[in-house]
């Protein structure tokens, strides 16, 4: 007894040694990461800042699943962070554990007792830039900007003599406003790039907008009327009743051919020995045309041209007596011309 009562008295003042000399562990059980995201308007994107709310544990490195200028928004990124804490860290860790602003959990292991590495996902923002420039295309009521990087859409919103008349959202860098430009005036138009879905829009921030150049209509011609639909076709209903036939009309600004009967032509029409070609609104075309993958000159009043033309300074081009383009061809036996139709 007297010998067993010295070893449970050993025993106990091991145990309360290795008490005493112990680091006390698991006082860190919750952990708040906050992932700010660093945003400048139409800048690269940034590595975000990211900060811990407690002062239990510190951030010692992080360490990114790719270099930053290979980001693109809207698609994830891995961090890595490395947390040390002289109070010591638990075990394991789940992400009801965690409480994570900017970001999502993945998972974490400790390394030893006082570090811990903690897997989280990013997804990069950035907000869009300003387009270059915002202009008019050759073709009436044709508005057309220079791309914004990353951009999925642009909103437009148009004015006419100053008064806004519609905004409008689109995919393209491009947008034909003639529907809406059917009075004599000056329009402008002020255009912003931004996130086509809901979900882009959260990474792709919208940019700030940019105004247009002017344009000025004048000379649109009819403008009062309508256009009404017919078993037989579409008739132009000027705004006295009466409907143009077998003769063009000037239409908000475009020229249409009417039949004998009063409706409207499209396609390849033959008039007064000139061809003309009208689209499928009836529009007629003019200048440069690619019709059924062949390209084809109608000039600046849509007369279809024919031989030698000089498309732009110092190029020529040739066409064939049914108006097509040449190409990878030779003509009199001397002119070779390119994939392009180019003779120089």
């Amino acid at each position: 007894m007297k010998h067993f009562g010295k070893l449970i008295g050993l025993i106990c003042g091991l145990t309360a040694a290795a008490m005493i000399s112990a680091p006390a562990y698991a006082d860190v059980s919750r952990i708040s990461i906050e992932i700010e995201d660093v945003i400048n308007n139409g800048e690269e994107i940034r590595e975000p800042d990211i900060s811990l709310s407690d002062g239990n544990c510190q951030i010692a490195d992080i360490q990114w699943s790719k270099d930053v200028s290979k980001w693109k928004p809207g698609s994830k990124v891995m961090a890595n962070l490395i947390l040390t804490s002289d109070e010591g860290f638990q075990s394991s860790y789940n992400a009801g554990n965690f409480r994570i602003q900017g970001g999502n959990y993945s998972n974490s292991s400790r390394t030893d007792n006082n570090t811990l590495k903690v897997r989280l996902t990013y997804i990069p923002r950035i907000q869009l830039g300003e387009t270059e420039k915002a202009g008019w295309s050759s073709e009436k009521g044709h508005a057309v900007w220079k791309k914004v990087p990353f951009a999925t859409a642009y909103q437009l919103r148009l004015y006419r003599d100053g008064e806004w008349i519609k905004t409008l959202t689109v995919t393209a860098n491009t947008v034909d406003l003639s529907e809406y430009m059917t009075q004599e005036a000056s329009y402008t138009y002020q255009v912003r790039a931004m996130g086509e879905t809901d979900a882009e829009r959260y990474y792709l921030l919208s940019g700030e907008y940019v105004d247009s150049e002017e344009t000025l209509l004048e000379d649109l011609g009819q403008t009062e009327g309508s256009w009404r639909n017919y078993q037989n076709g579409v008739k132009y209903i000027r705004q006295d009743g009466s409907s143009p036939a077998g003769q063009w009309e000037k239409i908000a600004g475009y020229w249409y051919y009417f039949d004998v009967n009063g409706y409207r032509t499209t396609g390849w029409q033959a008039i007064d020995n000139s061809w003309y070609y009208l689209n499928r609104d009836g529009k007629m075309e003019i200048e440069w045309q690619q019709i059924e993958g062949k390209w084809y000159y109608l000039g600046t009043d849509g007369r279809m041209q024919t031989g030698w033309i000089q498309g732009t300074p110092g190029i020529w081009y040739y066409f064939y007596e049914d108006g097509s383009m040449a190409v990878n061809t030779v003509i009199d036996d001397q002119y070779a011309v390119d994939e392009n139709g180019r003779w120089k």
